[in-house]
């Protein structure tokens, strides 16, 4: 999954972070606003996916190259990424978990900068239908 899947906005805040020497430990929390329409709640499902999309979340020379060249970042925020691997820690519901709107599902908390991947880690985690039927045919197991 390329690291690019995420907003220029997350990038931009990633690189002000860097820029005033931010290197507190920031925590993130993903979680639904509103759940969709005929829904009252949602099943958790992707943890996996998610984790490793963040264990090995590293910048490609091509995605770092349209950085600097299309997305207009400076170079030296470019050479930072090309080192960025994630270091922080994760809490997150376990997968078959019911849950419901503002509850936090996926908790992640770094070290060093602020983590801007949350679509990608949206996409990873949320469920969709293949996902909840799954998750529902292992509880269905038991």
């Amino acid at each position: 999954m390329s690291a690019l899947l995420t907003d220029l906005y997350q990038l931009t805040m990633m690189q002000a972070y860097l820029d005033e020497g931010m290197a507190e430990t920031a925590t993130f929390e993903l979680f639904v606003r509103k759940l969709p329409p005929q829904r009252s709640f949602l099943v958790a499902a992707g943890l996996d996916q998610a984790l490793d999309f963040l264990e090995t979340l590293a910048f490609t020379d091509d995605e770092l190259g349209w950085l600097a060249r299309d997305g207009g970042f400076p170079s030296r925020f470019v050479d930072q990424l090309r080192e960025f691997r994630f270091t922080g820690d994760v809490d997150a519901m376990p997968e078959g978990t019911v849950f419901f709107p503002d509850e936090p599902i996926l908790r992640v908390t770094a070290p060093d900068t602020p983590v801007p991947f949350t679509a990608s880690l949206e996409d990873a985690f949320l469920p969709n239908a293949d996902r909840i039927v799954a998750a529902a045919e292992r509880l269905s197991a038991y």
